[in-house]
């Protein structure tokens, strides 16, 4: 004890140096992983309410959110394939109302047709005086 503080020693692991500050085990880990793996930090900015009710499903699921992101990116790198879900999504009220008038105006005939391919759909725009 110093001045009634409690001294550890130095503890260096992996590239952590602790000076004598106590040391956990997450550092003890984390520090022993990074300097086996060679890692990037991807700076992201999300909703806070998104972060913290993802940091508690992927503790739930007994996983760091970060193991959560790492194993997306290696999936989106093996299946070159980003699937999203909108099932709890609802509409407001603004894109209800879009979506009414879309589906007024395609039984009054006001849609676009469909094209097979650019050429075709350039040209219908082009007639369109777009």
């Amino acid at each position: 004890m110093f001045w009634g503080l409690p001294i550890y020693p130095t503890i260096i692991i992996g590239g952590v140096h602790t000076y004598g500050a106590r040391l956990d085990l997450d550092m003890i880990h984390s520090g022993l992983y990074t300097s086996l793996m060679n890692t990037s930090v991807i700076t992201i900015k999300t909703d806070t309410i998104v972060k913290t009710k993802a940091e508690k499903v992927a503790k739930e699921l007994g996983l760091s959110l970060n193991s959560l992101v790492n194993n997306w990116l290696s999936q989106l790198i093996k299946t070159k394939k980003v699937t999203l879900s909108t099932t709890d999504e609802t509409p407001n009220a603004y894109l209800k109302s879009l979506m009414r008038q879309a589906e007024k105006d395609l039984k009054a005939g006001k849609a676009s047709p469909s094209f097979d391919n650019a050429k075709d759909a350039i040209a219908y725009l082009e007639k369109q005086g777009i």
